[in-house]
């Protein structure tokens, strides 16, 4: 008794015992909080493991495809004389060089026109003389009509009847006539001569007669066939005319394809042809890029063959313009690979109003792919590789954790889209995943 009243009577006494309790104090903290926070603790004490979780939720996620690209001419046009053989001629001016910019319709190569430009003018000579022809025939066509019209023709064919008729009237006065002189003769009361001067008048008389009625027949043919003559007449001159004409257009277009000129705005980019050379026919003479867009050759790896589709929309950054983004298109996928590269080609189309873009120029692309799906932290995976097979922590109802093999097909922006093994509403452990062992109990902290 007197030890115990020594001891609470020295001074230090009272200080000591609040540090004690002090330090029991801080002890029993410090272990519920380990036990409330640490995995390896709680499981010592076989409490639920401490954890955090995050939401499965139905998302839209950008994932962005990058490639470099080669800008390319969205066409390429081979230049050919277009001139006819028999009249192309040497080259006598050249009015554009390799990496010119041209706009559609300037010339390029200038051929010697002498020759085009004589057929020319004959054909130009013969429409007219066509054309002259032409309305002297429609001239005529119209007197022929005006004729019948107004009762000439049947007038001119009245009087030729009437000539015909008078040539039988004179035929039967000449067969009376010889009967007469023949009796005279037979009776002594004329001389020979009488009767061979009657028998010639029957003669002529008879003439007479036949050529009055082929008179009057041709009268009648040509009163018949005057006016589809003229008809005829009309139509052939017509013919004669067209065809003048076909001939005066192929002259003024040999004239005018006596200068190549540019079908398209564009860059030259070859051209193989120099002055006072005479080309052949259907040789290429120069290749011109067409520029005012441009396709941007890509190289992607082949795994990304189901990433790009036509239409995808995208980013292009030039080195020659690092300021600048151009906007445009994926227009045409090769989806044969190289074996070598394991690759495959893609061409993406820039419009090009300005020409800036030219053939040649390196450029970066970039192809946006929106992907809808579960999606997920990606630090709730436990698999540490790429693989597409990995495995998360699934919290039920009875806040037990459940170790669930998942499939994910796209990684973005810190989330992955799980194709399979979770739905909306899963909760995922994202904290102390790698403590748990599939059927922890587990306490969802703060």
């Amino acid at each position: 008794m007197n030890f115990v009243q020594r001891i609470l009577g020295q001074k230090w006494f009272v200080p000591s015992l609040f540090v004690i309790f002090f330090l029991i104090g801080l002890f029993l903290l410090v272990g519920r909080h380990l036990v409330r926070n640490s995995p390896s603790t709680a499981r010592s004490f076989d409490q639920p493991i401490p954890v955090r979780t995050s939401t499965a939720e139905e998302i839209d996620l950008d994932r962005i495809i990058g490639a470099n690209g080669i800008v390319q001419p969205i066409m390429l046009i081979n230049l050919s004389p277009k001139v006819s053989p028999d009249i192309l001629g040497e080259v006598v001016a050249l009015h554009a060089d390799i990496g010119d910019l041209v706009e559609k319709g300037e010339p390029l190569i200038e051929f010697d026109s002498g020759r085009a430009a004589a057929i020319y003018q004959t054909a130009l000579a013969e429409k007219a003389e066509a054309a002259l022809d032409l309305k002297i025939a429609q001239s005529a066509l119209q007197q022929a009509q005006l004729a019948n019209a107004e009762g000439l023709s049947l007038a001119t064919l009245e009087k030729i009847r009437a000539a015909r008729e008078q040539a039988e009237g004179a035929l039967a006065r000449a067969n009376l006539d010889l009967d007469r002189v023949r009796t005279l003769f037979s009776e002594g009361l004329v001389a020979k001569q009488e009767v061979e001067g009657s028998e010639a008048r029957l003669e002529e008389a008879r003439f007479q007669l036949e050529q009055a009625k082929e008179s009057y027949l041709q009268t009648r043919r040509d009163l018949e066939n005057d006016e589809t003559s003229k008809n005829l007449a009309v139509a052939t001159a017509t013919t004669a005319l067209r065809k003048s004409e076909e001939k005066l257009q192929k002259a003024e277009t040999d004239l005018k394809l006596s200068q190549l000129t540019a079908p398209v705005t564009g860059i030259v980019l070859e051209r193989a042809v120099g002055l006072g050379e005479l080309p052949r026919p259907g040789t290429v003479l120069a290749t011109l890029g067409q520029i005012d867009a441009v396709l941007i050759e890509i190289k992607l790896a082949e795994e990304m063959l189901d990433d790009i589709y036509l239409g995808q929309e995208a980013t292009v950054t030039l080195s020659a313009f690092p300021k600048e983004d151009f906007l445009g298109a994926v227009v045409k996928i090769k989806p044969a690979t190289d074996p070598k590269t394991k690759s495959f080609l893609a061409y993406v189309k820039v419009a090009n109003p300005s020409l800036r873009l030219r053939p040649g120029l390196s450029s970066f692309v970039r192809l946006k792919k929106q992907t809808q799906g579960v999606a997920v932290p990606s630090v709730s995976l436990l698999s540490p590789t790429q693989d597409v097979n990995k495995a998360t922590f699934v919290v039920d109802a009875e806040n037990v954790a459940q170790l669930r093999p998942v499939t994910v097909s796209e990684v973005a922006g810190g989330k992955s889209v799980v194709t399979d093994g979770l739905r909306p509403g899963d909760k995922v452990v994202t904290v102390s995943q790698y403590n748990l062992r599939s059927g922890d109990k587990i306490r969802i902290g703060d």
